[in-house]
């Protein structure tokens, strides 16, 4: 059992789903519920981290499948009529899905999502059938049937014999005496043309509409009335025709039920997690462990992160395997609460196989997670707010087991403090002793002290700001937290008067052991907040020294590749020479010449030893070649060398020659990266902007390869380079080597209001 309601999930559901565009994916979403087996998450965690990869690169249009949904449902149902419009949806629907999945299938990233996607049937001849039969307008083609052309070919010709025959009429010698507007109007399916009152007088005809004032009469004349007559007979036989081709066409469509269900239950879940992906790439998101520990690292509770946005707070939490409680305490409005619906929330979404939002998590699967917050008064029963908590509980104790997290927010409130702390500490003992798990919020001392003494026992306190009296809505774990009722009400300017009265029996109360305690806490609290801290310094220095390792790795490749392409250089120039000296002159000692050959080789093919060949290349890998720095994807492996495509030019290397770095490689580093920065405050030290107005072009380049690095790695979408304008070489020679570097997605001159000409804009 899941207390799905007061946990808000059906809550968390309607925001997301609501920016989803497909019916099927909302309604998938509405009835998913957490799964109990770690391979089931596992496996839903892999389909959404597959699209998630595939969006990097590529981009999915997304279809507005509300009209196929309703035609779906209509299917299932016997007694529904159809139209030809409605196959039109089918088939445009499934011609869209069809063309989905064999692009997905075509790309390298999509492994386990073949699995669904094989459940997924084309319908070719099927909807080739109804392409021929029905226009993309829902009409039924003229050619669909013999007997339909017939129809309409009859019907053409009555069709011109009923319009000649009135035109005669409208445009005869008297007509001007009795016809109204020389027009051919349509009433209750036949043809008539509109008279005055006085049209008796000249025509002979039956009156099938008079106007509301009367001055005009709709009136069939005699001449057409068995035209009309074969009109009418012929429009029933083509609806009787199209009636006809629609449903053999359904029937065919019912024919196919099998296929259909299994492609409309494969698609509910590959439209659920190409909807659900394409919502969480936006977030900084991550795929939890499962573990027997709960572990949170800046995980947000994600309704506050969508209502609140940049003001959400995430929080770190810790309960090992060894702890079977945790008590959350600290001043009211602190953030308890909101911690405990956090927790428990968030254990939901990642028993779905769904993302948390933040930076690392572990959860625990639980069979139940049993809840107890916020006021359950019930008036209808006659209960006060303690009576209807402790029915809650009552079910939560009598339900509970060793698979159950209990989350129980101001356990024992309501009732006299003394009793209400020794009910609540009573009540965590016997859910200790049934195996559960429980995370608690209080007030209370007792409680507090109930998970000082006992080592399976955790404390955290909420953060607050006794400064200016704000929450922090963070948790400091280890740390006892203080309600500060006096302290607090003398911030909101209370009466002094009860403010001193209050402190003085306070004094009078606590004993010299408290304030002891007390003090100690306080010391707790600011160690645990410098601790934080550190921690958030040790990311940030992380982060650093992976960049400044990242760069000195690519300098010392580029001075090997320097020191290589010299050493090639003057090994050619020397083979030239000795070729020249044989030649020409051969009383000229060669032994120096080749002695300066065999020296020259011997340091080339050192250095090339240093560089290890990449190793188990296989068909379809891409690599960029050291030497030519360029993108190179190997199209055939063979014994001893390889043959690959570069930029559209098919060359064989020898596989000792493959010196390089696989791009997934790449990207994994990038990604790794990605990773660390885990602090705005990074990213926000980083300058998306580069001036080397002044520079010749060789130093402004290598500014410009500097200034790459440190956007690519502080993870910008584009940035802005300043050249200025003067002759236009530096712009030429900066936008030549932007044009090479596989680091740029793109490239642009500026708009007007962003410098013209003056500057260039980079996409990454």
């Amino acid at each position: 059992m899941i207390d799905f309601e007061t946990l808000e999930f059906p809550l968390f559901k309607k925001l997301v789903s609501g920016e989803f565009l497909s019916t099927f994916a909302k309604k998938y979403f509405i009835n998913l519920r957490p799964f109990q087996s770690e391979n089931s998450i596992k496996k839903v965690q892999n389909y959404i981290k597959e699209i998630i990869m595939y969006l990097t690169n590529n981009e999915i249009e997304l279809f507005d499948d509300s009209d196929y949904e309703n035609f779906y449902q209509n299917l299932m149902d016997p007694y529904k009529s159809f139209f030809a419009q409605e196959l039109v949806t089918f088939k445009i629907f499934h011609k869209w899905l069809g063309n989905l999945k064999k692009v997905l299938l075509e790309n390298d990233t999509i492994d386990t999502l073949r699995e669904i996607l094989k459940d997924i049937y084309s319908f070719g001849e099927l909807i080739e059938e109804i392409d021929k039969k029905i226009a993309d307008n829902g009409q039924v083609k003229t050619d669909a049937t013999i007997e339909l052309a017939t129809i309409r070919k009859d019907l053409n010709n009555v069709g011109k014999q009923i319009n000649k025959t009135l035109n005669s009429i409208i445009y005869g010698k008297s007509s001007e005496s009795f016809i109204q507007d020389k027009t051919i109007v349509e009433r209750n399916g036949r043809f008539v043309i509109p008279c005055k009152p006085n049209f008796r007088q000249f025509l002979n005809g039956i009156v099938h509409d008079i106007s509301k004032s009367a001055q005009t009469y709709f009136v069939e004349p005699a001449q057409i009335v068995d035209l009309n007559n074969r009109y009418q007979s012929l429009k029933i036989a083509e609806d009787e025709e199209i009636r006809k081709i629609v449903y053999e066409l359904i029937d065919k469509v019912k024919g196919k039920r099998f296929e259909l269900s299994s492609t409309i239950k494969a698609y509910q879940k590959l439209i659920f997690y190409i909807e659900y992906a394409k919502f969480v790439k936006e977030h900084n998101v991550v795929f939890p462990d499962i573990d027997e520990t709960v572990e949170f690292k800046k995980i947000h509770h994600p309704i506050i992160l969508f209502t609140k946005k940049d003001n959400s707070v995430p929080i770190d939490f810790n309960m090992g395997e060894d702890k079977k409680v945790v008590v959350i305490s600290g001043p009211n409005t602190g953030g308890k609460t909101a911690a405990l619906k956090s927790i428990g929330l968030n254990h939901i979404i990642a028993m779905c196989g769904l993302p948390l939002f933040g930076y690392y998590a572990k959860v625990k699967l639980f069979k139940n997670i049993l809840v107890d917050i916020g006021d359950n008064q019930s008036l209808m029963m006659d209960l006060s707010t303690f009576s209807a908590h402790l029915i809650n509980i009552k079910n939560i104790v009598d339900f509970a087991n060793e698979s159950s997290l209990v989350l129980l927010d101001e356990l024992g409130t309501g009732t006299e403090p003394k009793e209400g702390a020794i009910l609540a500490v009573a009540i965590i003992e016997y859910l200790v002793e049934k195996g559960a798990k429980l995370i608690v919020t209080t007030h209370y001392n007792e409680v507090k002290e109930y998970a000082l003494k006992n080592d399976f026992a955790e404390n955290y306190a909420v953060d607050f700001d006794y400064k200016t009296f704000t929450p922090k809505y963070s948790l400091l774990k280890g740390v006892v937290g203080k309600s500060d009722p006096i302290l607090i009400a003398k911030r909101l300017n209370f009466n002094k008067d009860i403010i001193e009265l209050a402190l003085m029996r306070l004094q009078e109360d606590k004993s010299k052991l408290e304030y002891e305690l007390d003090r100690l806490n306080d010391l707790k609290i600011e160690v645990e907040i410098l601790r934080k801290k550190l921690e958030e310094k040790e990311k940030e220095l992380q982060y650093k020294e992976e960049v400044l390792r990242e760069r000195e790795k690519e300098l010392e490749e580029k001075l090997n590749k320097k020191e290589e392409q010299l050493l090639e250089e003057a090994y050619y120039l020397l083979q030239k020479g000795r070729s020249i000296l044989k030649g020409k002159f051969k009383k000229t000692s060669i032994e120096d010449i080749e002695k300066d050959l065999e020296t020259t080789s011997s340091k080339l093919n050192k250095l090339r030893e240093k560089k290890k060949p990449i190793q188990d290349v296989k068909v379809g890998d891409k690599i960029i070649l050291e030497k030519y720095n360029k993108l190179a994807e190997i199209l055939e492996v063979k014994k001893n060398s390889v043959l690959v495509n570069m930029e559209g030019i098919r060359i064989e290397i020898k596989k000792r020659d493959l010196i390089g770095r696989k791009f997934q490689d790449i990207e994994k580093e990038k990604q790794k990266i990605k990773q660390l920065n885990v602090k705005g405050e990074i990213k926000k030290s980083v300058s998306y902007e580069l001036n080397i107005i002044g520079k010749k072009v060789d130093e402004a380049i290598d500014e410009v390869d500097k200034f790459l690095d440190k956007c690519v790695l502080a993870g910008v979408n584009s940035a802005v380079i300043i050249h200025g304008r003067g002759t236009g070489a530096l712009r030429k020679g900066v936008q030549q080597f932007l044009k090479n570097d596989l680091r740029v997605k793109s490239f642009r001159v500026g708009t007007f209001h962003e410098g013209g000409d003056a500057v260039t804009i980079v996409e990454f």
